[in-house]
């Protein structure tokens, strides 16, 4: 349970962590107009970037990503977050997505100007899926909208997971 001021009466509400306080992210229009069902992305149409492929990042992309940036950080080795931040959405498949992939794209992506990186940026930012990091209600005084950031250290995944293993074991 969280609670929250009402901005607009100072009321305080509880808010309870529960799927139907929380909203999703979801797609806009203007980017789901360009979704391809049949090779199952978007394929996006720019005026002076000509033709972009993009989709919401896979499970299996994230796990090489995922791995690549640890090994990187036990290393202590650099790695190009702005990179990053763009690979998974322009990644279309996970299959012979390795290292030397994400180093390749990284060459190449050093080569990209200002306004390419931004225009892929921007949208990976309109792809984004999933739940937002806040819960909203309405006050329980005025009916205005309360909001409050939610943040689990283990991430939102967490409230899913079983923390203590062996309580499942027979």
């Amino acid at each position: 349970m969280v609670k929250k001021r009402c901005n607009d009466c100072n009321e305080e509400n509880s808010i309870e962590v529960a799927s139907n306080n929380f909203s999703l992210n979801e797609i806009p229009a203007d980017i789901e107009k360009y979704y391809n069902p049949s090779k199952r992305c978007y394929i996006i149409q720019t005026k002076s970037l000509g033709e972009i492929t993009m989709k919401p990042p896979t499970i299996g992309v994230m796990q090489v990503i995922t791995k690549y940036i640890r090994a990187k950080e036990r290393e202590q080795g650099a790695w190009d977050k702005a990179w990053i931040q763009v690979l998974p959405y322009i990644t279309q498949e996970w299959r012979g997505f390795n290292d030397k992939s994400i180093f390749d794209g990284e060459v190449d992506f050093k080569g990209w100007d200002e306004k390419k990186y931004t225009v892929h940026y921007r949208l990976a930012e309109k792809l984004r899926i999933g739940v937002q990091q806040n819960m909203q209600v309405s006050c329980t005084s005025c009916g205005a909208g309360v909001t409050a950031p939610v943040d689990f250290p283990e991430g939102i995944k967490s409230l899913f997971v079983i923390s203590d293993i062996s309580g499942e074991l027979l």
